[in-house]
């Protein structure tokens, strides 16, 4: 076996063994890749779901991992003030010389909470518990652009139009609210766009 594959398989199994595993790095050099260990980390914290299935972050339940990158990870939880579900974004509390510090990240949801379009997910809050910062929005069910490419191939005529220009206004609105700018953190500002 080669050596990149040996590296490659260690990151396997180390991903397998429930350690985090910061990709985003990796996928500058391999996006393939990246993309494939990215599943596999989805499936490694399924399979691990009963360990956070229940488990609280502040008042909110967490219920199943959505989705992590290398900012931090994303929940389908439950917030049982206001009885509905929401997606939780929790920072990752590792790597942490490339994260913003706690306060940059609530700040940054501050201003992300103060945006109102149809195409920008709503923040409900942002807070610290157990030593992690993270922000609650709108829990939206659906197929993700992703997905829709990778099962039906590239988007044309007027669905291409509809999501590009869905897409430039809700840039246009969190840019407004001086999120995107050269020293924002896209991580953030980029995920909370909604497509259709």
């Amino acid at each position: 076996m080669n050596p990149e594959n040996e590296a490659e398989l260690e990151i396997a199994r180390r991903i397998a063994d429930g350690e985090s595993v910061d990709l985003a790095e990796l996928g500058q050099g391999n996006p393939d890749l990246a993309r494939r260990l990215g599943k596999l980390q989805s499936l490694a914290h399924a399979m691990q779901g009963s360990s956070t299935s229940g488990s609280r972050w502040g008042h909110l339940q967490q219920l199943q991992l959505a989705g992590q990158g290398g900012f931090g990870a994303v929940y389908r939880a439950y917030d049982p003030t206001l009885d509905r579900m929401v997606a939780l974004k929790l920072r990752h509390t590792d790597g942490a010389a490339m994260l913003p510090s706690g306060a940059d990240f609530v700040a940054e949801a501050r201003r992300l909470a103060r945006v109102r379009h149809p195409n920008v997910l709503a923040v409900h809050g942002a807070s610290y518990h157990d030593g992690r910062a993270g922000l609650w929005t709108d829990w939206i069910d659906g197929e993700t652009l992703t997905d829709r490419l990778e099962r039906s191939g590239p988007l044309h005529g007027e669905e291409l139009l509809r999501v590009l220009r869905e897409l430039a206004e809700a840039l246009e609105a969190v840019h407004s609210a001086g999120l995107v700018m050269a020293t924002s953190r896209p991580a953030m500002s980029c995920s909370t766009a909604r497509v259709g």
